[in-house]
């Protein structure tokens, strides 16, 4: 970080972290708006009760019915979207490399402190 001794600096540095900062909230915003567009466009239904029961005896005791209820929408899209990801890494041949995902944690982990001063 490094002391500032200029206005010059100060606003660099100012002007350093609202780029981190709007490029990191358009990002959540693209990814945000891409994931509800394709949800919606996903013409897919999966087998609820199935699914429904699967939770229940695969949480046996953790859960009732009346909570896999109320929230099963929220599951059922999480898992939508799980598919659809997996379908899109798979038609288009997708691959991370170890050194791509060490990048992005650090850049997520520096761009969290950076917020904290």
């Amino acid at each position: 970080m490094g002391i500032i001794t200029s206005t010059e600096q100060f606003n660099s540095k100012i002007e350093n972290n609202i780029i981190l900062n709007l490029t990191h909230e358009s990002n959540l915003k693209f990814r945000s708006d891409a994931k509800d567009a394709l949800l919606k466009k996903s013409n897919f239904k999966l087998p609820v009760d199935f699914l429904k029961r699967w939770i229940l005896s695969s949480n046996e005791g953790k859960s009732t019915a009346e909570e896999i209820n109320s929230n099963f929408d929220n599951f059922e899209n999480d898992l939508k979207w799980q598919l659809i990801q997996n379908k899109i890494v798979s038609i288009n041949d997708l691959q991370l490399t170890e050194e791509e995902i060490v990048e992005f944690a650090s850049m997520q982990t520096r761009i969290y402190f950076e917020q904290y001063g």
